[in-house]
């Protein structure tokens, strides 16, 4: 009898337990997509050269001046989103991602010296193993900085996506 009782509180406890974890990841999903719209209103902004007090940057969680940035594009899926995470805490960097319409994900990734594009393509080459498009912009210094490495990132995208094979830099594909 006792047995039996155990049973079926184990299975209401466990069941209780599955109902409060799915209630907190959707609770979180909609955290991260308000979240993650306020980032994106925020980013096309700052794209599109308006000005945005620092007040406003500083809900980012990125810095945006006085860093080197390297952009990144690429189709957007829960691998690429965890490869780009993993990315910044493996170079102790921050990391500033963002949707971008459907199946798009646009990040940068704030790095403390030049040339650390190739460091984050490779490190994404090895997240990645060939199963989505990203593209990479090179290694670029401030503000004007962040938006050049995202352009490039942007323009090397088309390439990523016939490729799939691989991590696609601008400066492989850049007209000179």
């Amino acid at each position: 009898e006792l047995a039996s009782i155990r049973s079926r509180l184990r299975a209401v406890v466990d069941r209780a337990t599955a109902d409060a974890e799915l209630a907190y990841g959707e609770e979180l999903e909609r955290w991260y997509q308000t979240s993650d719209q306020s980032r994106r209103r925020l980013v096309q902004r700052l794209l599109s050269r308006s000005v945005v007090p620092s007040s406003e940057l500083g809900r980012l969680g990125y810095q945006v001046a006085g860093c080197w940035h390297v952009g990144i594009v690429a189709a957007d899926g829960p691998l690429v989103r965890g490869a780009i995470q993993r990315l910044g805490v493996q170079l102790g960097s921050q990391v500033l991602t963002i949707q971008h319409g459907d199946g798009v994900r646009w990040a940068w990734v704030c790095t403390r010296s030049h040339g650390t594009d190739i460091d984050v393509g490779r490190a994404l080459e090895q997240a990645n193993a060939g199963s989505t498009a990203i593209a990479v912009g090179e290694s670029r210094l401030g503000v004007e900085g962040w938006r050049q490495t995202h352009q490039e990132a942007a323009a090397a995208f088309p390439f990523a996506l016939r490729e799939r094979s691989h991590v696609v830099h601008y400066s492989d594909v850049a007209l000179v």
